[in-house]
């Protein structure tokens, strides 16, 4: 803190304190000889060869084929190129998780953070997303009613490789924890949720003039579901070698469910690590 306070002080500029500098938070020693502390609720950097830099999650591709964001915190995560290839395997202090897909790959359409496998089963493709802290969203696009027929569906059991820890919670709708020794809980998910692409909100008062509200500048997405998509969890079971997902079979094939239907897990590495 000294050499930074003289160097701002010498130069009438601010001036990073870097042993005070992490993934969300960083110490300026200011040119009247105070400090301040700037600090953010997610990750912002992401130490980087030595070096802090902003976060990035764009995606490039590595020498042998796997995709990787530029910058992330707390952990790391590559992706599969197609093939056979584990679809994510994020890594962090020793410890990794892998989660693979039960059949060949295509080779993915890359945009920004995001890998889009095609038609995974008939109609359906299968997105990982890149997040800020080196974790990864799967989420499963199941782009017509005649594709979530498909009896696959019901129960889909995604193979896992656990190196380093082992599942500490896993129960059915409260997403899984991964724990490692005195680090306790550093990589989890959330409880899984999926969602349809309505855009139709029913008025409170059934009886009104316009029953129906039209809701178009708010479309579901892959990372996002609209203000009126329709939403059920997904129940998960998870063990050493597998990730189990059951989608809400009302949903999966409702009567009144609009197509895209989207089905994510996220995992996410946790700030302890």
């Amino acid at each position: 803190m000294t050499a930074a306070a003289t160097q701002a002080k010498a130069s009438g500029k601010p001036v990073p304190v870097t042993a005070l500098t992490d993934e969300v938070t960083q110490v300026t020693a200011q040119p009247d000889g105070q400090f301040t502390a700037d600090t953010n609720v997610t990750p912002v950097r992401a130490l980087h060869s030595g070096t802090w830099v902003p976060i990035d999650t764009h995606l490039h591709r590595n020498p042998d084929g796997s995709l990787s964001p530029n910058a992330t915190a707390y952990g790391t995560v590559r992706f599969s190129g197609g093939g056979t290839a584990a679809l994510a395997t994020t890594t962090s202090g020793g410890v990794s998780y892998t989660l693979s897909w039960p059949g060949r790959l295509a080779a993915p359409r890359v945009s920004g953070s995001s890998a889009t496998y095609p038609d995974v089963l008939p109609g359906v493709d299968l997105q990982v997303q890149a997040t800020d802290t080196g974790g990864f969203s799967t989420v499963l696009i199941v782009k017509t009613a005649a594709a979530a027929r498909n009896p696959q569906l019901k129960t889909l059991n995604l193979p896992t490789r656990i190196a380093g820890g082992q599942i500490t919670r896993s129960r059915a709708k409260d997403g899984i924890t991964l724990s490692s020794g005195p680090r306790g809980p550093i990589l989890q998910s959330a409880s899984p949720l999926m969602w349809d692409s309505n855009t139709t909100l029913a008025a409170v008062n059934p009886k009104a003039a316009r029953a129906h509200l039209q809701l178009s500048p708010d479309p579901s997405t892959a990372g996002h579901a609209g203000i009126a998509a329709r939403l059920a969890p997904v129940t998960t079971k998870a063990t050493a070698t597998a990730l189990t997902l059951i989608p809400d079979p009302a949903l999966l094939t409702g009567l009144h469910t609009v197509y895209p239907l989207y089905i994510d897990p996220t995992i996410d590495w946790t700030p302890t690590t």
